[in-house]
């Protein structure tokens, strides 16, 4: 009787322990694959920083939710990177006013809804601090330009493309607006209402830009927007590093950018007016937008705010940019269709 009773437990002991291990295998057979995406953002985070940048686009054409991960890891680190810049104090360094004018020339646009076409140039640029460098700057924010301007999303047609379109002239405006205002000549001439249009008159002393579109005469009006907000950043940069009380500054560059030759410089002298950029801007637009620029030139806008564009009908900018006192220059006239009245 004994041996038949352990004999009993032993097929129970042997039937129990298959069934753990069926209901096991079962468990295995039905649990959803293990992915990235599943891993807390730590783990997942500390994966694409061990990937080198020209693989972490594989990583990124996984799937839509993969490209959204990857642009807050990029974000995040580009924020906690301007956190650090913004406590250096060497403010004479050329780097350092290289990275500060990339901040400002993108945070906006970033903190408004674009930052994949941004997210993906940035990592190339801060990788190797040998990049950081004038030149680098004006071909990283010419390409991030570009890409937000031409890219599919950002034109379809109809109502949609036109709201599109209004809100990313705004936002233009505003980041050109706000590297405008830091030059050290800078000067806010006028600001006036005439008839239905809103004429503010900005005065960039010791700085000339003139356009030769010989080259290319049917150059898009959006191109010499991308163009000229890369030529301002980069001799924002110049003018942050060589300006002071009693210098004597004056450089000209001829060069090529985008489709387009431009010349451009700084011209200063310590007596007497040297060279001047007038930029005259004819606006049609609500109240609410007018007073938003308002603010941009007096500084008042935060950059860790999106820009809000309202919605309206009628919006419409003009550019009109003169070069005084650069005799070598033979058009010191060009004009900009920054916004056409749709």
């Amino acid at each position: 009787m004994k041996r038949s009773a352990c004999k009993r437990k032993i097929g129970r002991q042997d039937s129990e322990k298959k069934l753990e291990q069926d209901a096991k295998r079962l468990r295995m057979e039905f649990k959803w694959p293990v992915r990235l995406l599943d891993l807390p953002l730590g783990p997942l985070h500390l994966i694409f920083s061990k990937v080198p940048l020209e693989k972490q686009k594989l990583l990124r054409n996984v799937s839509k939710e993969m490209r959204d991960e990857h642009n807050d890891f990029i974000l995040h680190n580009y924020k906690a990177f301007n956190c650090k810049l913004s406590k250096i104090e060497e403010h004479d360094n050329v780097d350092h006013n290289v990275l500060r004018v990339v901040e400002d020339a993108t945070i906006y646009l970033v903190n408004s809804g674009y930052v994949a076409d941004i997210m993906n140039n940035l990592p190339h640029f801060f990788q190797d601090p040998e990049n950081i460098n004038v030149e680098n700057m004006q071909k990283l924010l010419h390409r991030c330009y570009h890409q937000i301007e031409w890219s599919p999303r950002e034109r379809p047609s109809g109502v949609a493309g036109r709201i599109l379109l209004h809100r990313r002239r705004s936002v233009y405006m505003v980041t050109l607006l706000n590297l405008l205002r830091q030059f050290h000549g800078y000067r806010k001439v006028g600001s006036r209402m005439n008839l239905l249009h809103w004429q503010l008159h900005i005065e960039l002393k010791g700085v000339h830009i003139t356009a030769n579109n010989e080259r290319n005469p049917k150059i898009n009006e959006a191109d010499k927007l991308i163009d000229l907000m890369t030529l301002i950043a980069e001799l924002l940069v110049n003018d942050m590093s060589e300006s002071g009380p009693g210098l004597c500054i004056s450089f000209s560059r001829y060069m090529d950018i985008g489709n387009s030759t431009y010349n451009y410089g700084l011209k200063r002298r310590q007596l007497g007016r040297g060279s001047r950029l007038d930029l005259k801007f004819t606006i049609l637009a609500p109240l609410a937008l007018r007073n938003l620029m308002e603010d941009v030139l007096a500084g008042k806008i935060d950059k860790s705010t999106a820009i809000k564009c309202p919605l309206f009908d009628s919006f419409s900018i003009q550019l009109d940019l003169k070069n005084f006192g650069v005799n070598w220059i033979n058009d010191n006239t060009w004009q900009i269709c920054i916004l056409p009245l749709i």
